[in-house]
């Protein structure tokens, strides 16, 4: 037997160098995002805290705070049902709607203003986002309450994507407006029937039966939505087609 045997090679695509840094990476942004996400709702929390005992001063700054976390794309659930949790579900809802359609619509010009352009230069020889842009301005608010409807449309990212179209404001904000009113009801009775204020983040929170209906409720539209704007799409694109041919 020889006393010097040769290394036994690791075989497979797990001795890549490339996988275990891509591994190594994708670990890394977990636990960095988890412990984002922990700071940020960690620091909503201490402000609604501070807001707690703040009287009416404190709604005002409550609103500005969702707009705020709205515009910088930071959970809005928690501050949904603490609205509830501070004013209670009539004057918590209205509080909420308050606050989630000012940030919505400063999202909305920002996309508007800032990237609008931008995205159109990058775009202005795309016939499908021609169509796409048609389509979506053509909808009304009905399509906008569609896609506030539906979980499939994140709401931060829809604030400034559809900023970037040429959906018209009013039907984005009515739309917009009707179509999120049942779920952040919702969210603020949920946080109104809360004793403390951990609650909101402790997993003790449960959206019952009425949760199960919006889900229902948001899968059908989207659905309506997507056939909608495919339908509406393909229609102006043929017609953007004929017109360049």
């Amino acid at each position: 037997m020889n006393a010097i045997s040769e290394p036994i090679q690791p075989a497979g695509p797990s001795s890549s160098p490339i996988l275990r840094w891509g591994v190594g990476a994708v670990v890394v942004a977990a636990l960095g995002y988890g412990v984002y996400t922990g700071q940020v709702t960690a620091g909503l929390l201490w402000c609604v805290e501070t807001l707690q005992a703040a009287g009416p001063l404190g709604a005002v700054a409550f609103i500005l705070l969702y707009a705020l976390a709205t515009v910088l794309a930071l959970p809005g659930g928690i501050l949904t049902m603490a609205a509830g949790f501070l004013y209670g579900p009539i004057a918590g809802f209205a509080v909420a709607v308050v606050s989630s359609n000012l940030g919505a619509s400063t999202a909305f010009w920002l996309g508007r203003t800032a990237l609008r352009e931008r995205v159109s230069g990058w775009v202005k020889d795309s016939p499908r986002f021609v169509a796409l842009d048609r389509a979506l301005e053509d909808g009304g608010y009905k399509l906008a309450m569609l896609i506030r409807m539906s979980p499939l449309f994140p709401f931060n990212l829809v604030n400034y994507a559809l900023g970037l179209t040429k959906m018209r404001y009013r039907h984005y904000l009515l739309g917009g407006a009707v179509g999120m009113a049942p779920g952040t009801f919702l969210y603020v009775s949920v946080g109104a029937g809360i004793g403390e204020l951990s609650q909101l983040t402790s997993g003790a929170t449960d959206t019952g039966f009425g949760g199960k209906v919006l889900l229902v409720v948001g899968i059908v539209a989207t659905v309506v939505v997507t056939a909608w704007i495919a339908r509406t799409a393909n229609r102006a694109l043929e017609s953007q087609l004929e017109i360049e041919s």
